[in-house]
């Protein structure tokens, strides 16, 4: 190289690195920057008034009417789906969460209300408010929705399901036993009239025990396993909101269903308790 020449430059290149494995050239590729952790911010996006007002009001409407009957999961499912198809999107579990947190700070601001002599949380600085245990801030408007919806449920029956229904079989299956205690063994062999009122009796029974086992099968959430009729639904669909909403409404028209078969056979059994002059009470 002669004097004065400036030693030419190698213009760099990024180049894909290629690696030989097995006798082939195989194509490494270049690895790409990833965030080493997500915020809380990034994974559970903090809920906006409007998101929580939705909340409650998904809330308040799957506590009406024949969906009241629905298992806990099922509800809070149906409340998550329904979320989402209005824009807030949020999980089963997190509607839930989010729910109780807000039903909890509203109860202490009833409560703080409800004391003669204490000034009103709505007049209170954020400092004062803390200083006395009280949410730091709530929304007056998501105030008023929950006590609007709380107020609608003092007039209703209690919604959670799963222990009515527990309770009303518990019931149920105490009643079946002490009956086919009084029947006794020797009881169908008295007469002709009495062994067929044991066979009715033995029916009626059999009937209530199918009745109770298809309830809790519904409350399962396996209605396309016990109530069959309108078809089945795959895992698939019912995974889907649209089906999923479908799938919980009809689970719970085919409960009301089994509310109405399990009243007519209780009926049933009591008057034949009564023409045989048997007791339900059970010895002290």
């Amino acid at each position: 190289m002669e004097a004065g020449e400036s030693t030419p430059q190698v213009e760099k290149t990024s180049q894909t690195p290629v690696a030989k494995k097995n006798g082939r050239h195989s194509v490494t590729k270049p690895k790409t920057s990833l965030p080493t952790r997500f915020t809380r911010s990034q994974v559970v996006p903090d809920w906006t008034i409007e998101e929580m007002l939705v909340l409650v009001n998904e809330v308040a409407t799957i506590n009406e009417g024949s969906l009241k009957t629905l298992s806990t999961y099922q509800r809070w499912k149906m409340i998550s789906d329904n979320c989402m198809a209005l824009g807030v999107v949020r999980s089963s579990n997190l509607c839930r969460r989010k729910w109780e947190t807000m039903l909890a700070e509203y109860k202490k601001i009833k409560d703080w209300e409800s004391q003669s002599g204490a000034g009103s949380y709505w007049c209170l600085e954020s400092e004062r408010k803390k200083e006395y245990g009280l949410p730091a801030f709530f929304d007056r408007e998501l105030f008023g929705s929950i006590y609007g919806f709380l107020k609608a449920q003092e007039t209703q029956p209690d919604s959670d399901m799963d222990s009515e229904s527990e309770g009303l079989i518990r019931k149920m299956k105490t009643a079946l036993h002490d009956v086919t205690m009084d029947l006794g063994p020797n009881s169908s062999t008295r007469s002709k009239a009495c062994k067929s009122r044991a066979v009715k009796a033995q029916e009626i029974v059999r009937k209530l025990q199918e009745s109770s086992e298809l309830m809790h099968a519904i409350l399962r959430g396996e209605l396309s396993e016990t109530a069959g009729g309108n078809g089945t639904h795959s895992s698939t669909d019912v995974n889907e909101p649209n089906h999923q909403t479908k799938f919980v409404r009809r689970q719970g028209d085919e409960l009301i269903k089994v509310f109405g078969t399990l009243v007519v056979n209780l009926n049933q059994f009591v008057e034949l308790v009564k023409e045989n002059g048997l007791s339900l009470k059970r010895n002290p």
